[in-house]
């Protein structure tokens, strides 16, 4: 262009309109230069349009440097040409500016009935900041109840408020803008009057609608009551919300009980809510076959607890799948009348550890329109209900794990002790946690183990069944021909191993036929599976438990229960027999030794379950002579010098056992023992002493005492081996 030099004219931009500035100059004298574009003079123009010139160009330049719009002015003049016309703006109506309580002001630059919106929703926004301390409306819209919104809620997602009486009292239009603006103002009285008649409704609408959902929950439909009573919930929240703002705008009323009827209303829907509940019935720590399905089916059942009552749910679905394991089992199922599900696994695959079904409710199969926020409290409670059902798989063919192996060796030693048995289809009693005799997850892993290892061996022939209790072991409840029945009892040992302990007993004289016991490597079992033997609580390990007069089936329990006592807890004892097996007539002895001094008590168990105290006795009752030191090395038992008594060999045949106990105090294991008869014995047929037995104090003192414990197989005078043992070597399975 030249030097310009020259005063800038030409079309001006006014800030904020939109409009396009043009600028130009004229050129300094004699450059010979020609101006682009002719240009008015400004002598045509007065001196307030120079002014209005000048001030949008200033306007319009700082826009343009800063990015920023310039403000609107109060009076704006937009000018056409060179001075041929402009549009002159009214000035602006002084309620533009003013605060007034109950008065807010729309602008809109779109539309005036854009600027009543605006105007109306100013209103509700100051009105709920002073109401709720924060602007949490939405969704607003007009409607012919008047202007209506939606406020977010603590209790349910969103509260619909229609608010009457949010008049526009006055319209203001700027066509050079253009620019539009509104004043709208909430009339106290009419608002009031009208929230008022609508909490009387809503106040009906919850009294209807809580008949309804207390009819229903007595009725036991929990889900169709929840529904209701969150619909209740929905009204309460409105009516309580209406109440708020009618305090707030009328605070001279008297105000509802609209916020007691929400909290109780919440109290009541949540005590529904919480009190649906997914239990397990039966199915549990079975033992599959290959191949084949479980026995019992997987049962659940989902109540409703209120009160101390509980209420079956039924149409409930619920799914069923594998969390470990593999296999195939019932999907989804729904709860009957009495809201129990029974599911059928079809089969297991085999492998190792456990195979675990969890049986959780899928509220996305209910069938029912439940609301967003229902729905989701739903979800989140359901969803801690969750049940779980662990089981043994098949063994994996080869099975090489640790703990196989260790069953395998423990199976191996049962058979080669089983002499009158041997064939005997053999029924499995079950192995429980020796402290609290309670059946753990891993009861069931190890039945499979040993039982796989038995039925390999085929010395036993095991039951194709589910464990059965001891006093159903020798009825009918069997199938009739069991003769021989498998048990154990197992815990963690000091080693940080697991002890096992399995014996085999003849059912038609309760002769025990067959002892071995083990200790399984820590290796060999899972974390989960050390979890659950270290959370085991045991209530001051008593020694034994006490029987009814005339029970021998319980007396053979106790007899069996003081066999597995153990003492982890204290010095360390052994108890070895000179030979592992003896013959009918021969005099079979055991040696003994302790790491710390200590008094003596020695206990023969008998095959036919006899319990006899063999020291002290009659001939020894003076507690000093039961003395050993712990430097004395190995000390015979019987000792040939000092005890009056001896292991003679006799029928009938078994495993003959003897316990050691021995306590660092010289106190009577037994303290009312009577030894008149040389020695303290008892027999089925003395059972109801048990009762009348008073232990030592020093037993609820772990490291007072010690217990050992060894046994000796019975055979026949000329017999080598056990019947057992000889089958093992005719297959070829042993060697030796």
């Amino acid at each position: 262009m030249g030097d310009c030099r020259g005063t800038i004219v030409g079309f001006a931009l006014l800030a904020g309109t939109g409009l396009v500035l043009l600028m130009g100059c004229t050129t300094a004298p004699n450059s010979g230069a020609k101006d682009p574009l002719p240009l008015p003079s400004t002598s045509a123009l007065s001196h307030e349009d120079q002014a209005a010139i000048k001030a949008d160009m200033e306007a319009a330049q700082e826009e343009l440097r800063t990015g920023k719009p310039a403000p609107v002015p109060a009076q704006s003049t937009r000018v056409v040409s060179g001075g041929s016309g402009r549009c002159e703006s009214l000035p602006l109506p002084g309620w533009v500016g003013q605060t007034v309580p109950l008065q807010a002001v729309g602008r809109s630059s779109v539309s005036q009935e854009d600027a009543d919106k605006s105007a109306r929703l100013e209103m509700i926004k100051s009105l709920e900041v002073k109401i709720e301390g924060s602007d949490r409306t939405s969704q607003q819209e007009t409607t012919g109840a008047g202007f209506s919104y939606s406020v977010s809620s603590d209790v349910v997602e969103t509260v619909q408020i229609t608010i009457s009486g949010l008049d526009i009292l006055q319209r203001h239009a700027d066509r050079c803008g253009p620019y539009y603006y509104s004043l709208a103002r909430l009339d106290r009285e009419q608002a009031v009057n009208a929230w008022g008649v609508d909490l009387k409704a809503l106040g009906e609408q919850h009294g209807e609608l809580t008949r309804q959902a207390a009819t229903l929950q007595e009725q036991g439909e929990v889900l169709a009551a929840l529904k209701l009573w969150h619909q209740v919930l929905e009204v309460d929240a409105n009516a309580e919300q209406l109440d708020r703002r009618i305090r707030y705008l009328g605070p001279d009323r008297a105000g509802s009980e609209a916020g007691t009827r929400l909290e109780q209303t919440r109290q009541r829907f949540a005590a529904l809510l919480s009190s649906l509940k997914l239990e397990k019935l039966a199915g549990d720590h079975q033992r599959a076959r290959p191949g084949k399905p479980l026995s019992d089916r997987l049962t659940i059942q989902v109540l409703s607890t209120m009160q101390g009552h509980d209420r079956p749910v039924p149409e409930m679905p619920v799914v069923f799948s594998f969390e470990a394991g593999k296999g195939e089992v019932d999907s989804v199922l729904r709860t009957n009348q009495q809201g129990r599900a029974e599911a059928r696994v079809r089969h297991v695959e085999p492998g190792q550890g456990s195979a675990v079904i969890v049986v959780k409710v899928a509220v996305d199969q209910l069938g029912l329109n439940l609301p967003p926020s229902l729905r989701e409290q739903l979800t989140r409670h359901l969803a801690e209900q969750v049940v779980k059902f662990s089981m043994t798989p098949p063994p994996l063919a080869g099975d090489n794990s640790p703990l196989a192996m260790a069953l395998h060796d423990l199976a191996l030693r049962l058979s080669s002790h089983v002499n009158d048995s041997d064939g005997a289809l053999t029924v499995l009693q079950g192995f429980l946690e020796n402290r609290t005799k309670a059946r753990l997850a891993l009861s069931a892993r190890l039945e499979t183990g040993l039982v796989s290892g038995l039925s390999r061996f085929g010395v036993l022939r095991m039951m194709d069944g589910e464990v059965v209790k001891a006093e159903d072991s020798t009825n009918s409840s069997t199938g009739g021909p069991a003769q021989a029945v498998l048990s154990a009892v197992y815990e963690a040992d000091a080693a940080g191993g697991l002890w096992l302990s399995a014996k085999v007993v003849r059912l038609r004289d309760h002769v025990v036929e067959a002892v071995a016991e083990g200790t399984i490597p820590r290796m060999a079992l899972t974390g989960e599976d050390w979890r659950e033997l270290n959370g085991v609580v045991a209530g001051g390990r008593p020694p034994v438990s006490s029987v009814g007069a005339g029970q021998a089936e319980s007396f053979h329990r106790w007899v069996e229960g003081f066999w597995d006592l153990r003492n982890p807890a204290g010095f360390r004892t052994e108890l070895v027999a000179d030979r592992p097996q003896y013959r009918v007539g021969e005099k079979a002895s055991f040696r003994f030794r302790t790491t710390q001094d200590c008094y003596l008590t020695v206990i023969s168990i008998g095959v036919s379950g006899s319990w006899i105290v063999l020291s002290p006795n009659h001939y020894r009752s003076d507690l000093r002579q039961t003395f050993v030191r712990a430097a004395d090395g190995w000390v015979t038992i019987p000792d040939s010098i000092k005890d009056e008594f001896e292991f003679t060999v006799d029928r009938p045949l078994g495993t003959e056992r003897i316990k050691t106990i021995c306590m660092k105090q010289p106190t009577p294991l037994v303290k009312n023992m009577d030894v008149s008869r040389g020695y303290f014995m008892l027999t089925p047929s003395d059972a109801a002493a048990v009762n009348r037995m008073e232990w030592s104090d020093l037993l609820s003192q772990g490291n007072q005492w010690s217990e050992a414990h060894a046994g000796i197989v019975t055979l026949e005078a000329g017999e080598t081996d056990t019947k057992g043992l000889r089958g093992l070597k005719a297959r070829g399975l042993v060697t030796q």
